[in-house]
């Protein structure tokens, strides 16, 4: 049997974190450079890059997507991103920047 493994970045203003439970109050940076950290775990075989951009999730709107897109144009492997994804323009403005796979969550289908 054969796997990938597909290293995740949770985004928020522009830094690697994690959430304790989802509660954004619980918020632990890892890491301040997010293109710093795609392009290690490109250097160590990671082929793929799985990036949420929590803030858009959180709020509901792309108004900083800023971090996002420049994680996007730097990687240097293929990147599928979620969060905040809930029309057409959210889903083409992060294909124009680089974005090989965009995450629907079920808010975008109702």
């Amino acid at each position: 049997m054969t796997f990938e493994i597909i290293p995740a970045i949770d985004l928020l203003d522009g830094q690697c974190v994690r959430l304790l439970q989802g509660d954004f109050r619980q918020c632990k940076v890892y890491e301040q450079d997010a293109a710093g950290l795609a392009t290690r775990y490109s250097a160590e075989g990671a082929r793929w890059l799985h990036v949420v951009d929590l803030a858009a999730s959180r709020d509901g709107e792309n108004a900083d997507i800023g971090p996002l897109l420049d994680l996007l144009d730097a990687a240097p492997q293929s990147v599928q991103t979620g969060g905040g994804v809930r029309n057409a323009a959210d889903i083409g403005v992060r294909l124009d920047h680089g974005a090989d796979r965009v995450v629907v969550g079920s808010v975008s289908i109702n």
